[in-house]
């Protein structure tokens, strides 16, 4: 038998005071993964949200396949304070109550919608004060290569002073269009 739990307390704490079992923490504590939240790691979020576009579209008999390029920079930007789960919802709410091939933004449920709206207010605050997130660089200095390349990855990825493979993870990672 394994088990797996996880938490978002502090689990010393929750031991200090009593709420946790001691032996059973160190019972339960034989691999520790730490995995950091959803805001943590935007980068991930095309991969997740494609996934489980793909599953959900199949759980609930829906033609959905991907999403508009807005929708993806909108899920980008998200707070996602309710982690990994509240992406998963606004997917699934996303498929349930609408029909295509490609989600759009009108289809998303408003705080992500609004959180959208806001982003570039936040990026033009950025960039005033000079400093932008690095994976918003990163997916804006991809773009501009492989703009200035017309599409052809080997060129932008010699601009760019990386791998091709690695180019096409990225473009995969940030949902790009190689045109």
């Amino acid at each position: 038998m394994r088990i797996l739990s996880a938490t978002n307390r502090d689990v010393q704490q929750a031991i200090g005071e009593g709420k946790l079992r001691e032996d059973l923490y160190y019972r339960l504590d034989v691999v520790r993964l730490h995995v950091p939240a959803l805001r943590e790691r935007r980068s991930d979020i095309p991969l997740l949200a494609r996934h489980y576009l793909q599953r959900l579209s199949r759980i609930h008999e829906k033609s959905f396949r991907d999403f508009d390029e807005e929708v993806l920079e909108a899920l980008m930007v998200c707070p996602w304070k309710g982690n990994v789960r509240e992406l998963i919802n606004v997917i699934e709410q996303a498929t349930v109550l609408n029909q295509g091939e490609i989600i759009r933004p009108a289809m998303l449920p408003a705080h992500v919608a609004q959180a959208a709206q806001q982003e570039p207010a936040d990026q033009e605050s950025a960039k005033d004060s000079g400093v932008l997130p690095f994976w918003l660089t990163e997916k804006l200095e991809i773009e501009k290569a492989l703009q200035a390349s017309d599409g052809n990855v080997g060129e932008a990825a010699r601009k760019l002073q990386i791998s091709q493979a690695t180019l096409y993870r990225k473009v995969q990672k940030y949902g790009l269009e190689r045109k």
